[in-house]
């Protein structure tokens, strides 16, 4: 049997159209509530730089985040990525979690820790060598 090269074109369309509704039929990620797929994990920075955590989640949209440091809601931190801004010596240890919520749930994910690299203190300055006075001589007369 002969085909044309249209009719192939057009067979392999509808195959790939098949196989897309397939696919999609099995796709539960987008219908119910928030997955977390992949929890925020540790970072490490110098103080002064900044690091970025971040969350990957299946479930319903609209998905709604709220980053919080150490159980505290962060100001406007409502997205799936948190950038921390410059880190200080004092956000040493500080743990970061994100509450995910959508219609039909929500789910807190696991903490994740800052660990901030504190630059070693310089050392004192050199003491300065105190000049010994000569001693004063007595003139005698």
């Amino acid at each position: 049997m002969n085909r044309t090269r249209d009719q192939l074109y057009l067979a392999s369309l509808v195959i790939v159209a098949m196989l897309a509704l397939i696919v999609s039929g099995c796709d539960t990620t987008h219908s119910g509530p928030p997955v977390i797929v992949d929890q925020p994990v540790n970072q490490t920075a110098s103080v002064g730089e900044s690091t970025v955590f971040g969350v990957n989640v299946h479930g319903k949209p609209p998905l709604q985040y709220q980053w919080r440091k150490n159980g505290q809601d962060l100001y406007a931190a409502t997205f799936p990525n948190y950038s921390t801004g410059a880190v200080t010596a004092a956000d040493n240890g500080a743990t970061y979690d994100v509450v995910i919520t959508n219609s039909l749930g929500s789910v807190t994910s696991k903490p994740a820790k800052l660990n901030v690299k504190i630059p070693p203190a310089p050392p004192p300055p050199p003491k300065k060598e105190q000049k010994k006075k000569p001693a004063k001589r007595k003139h005698r007369k």
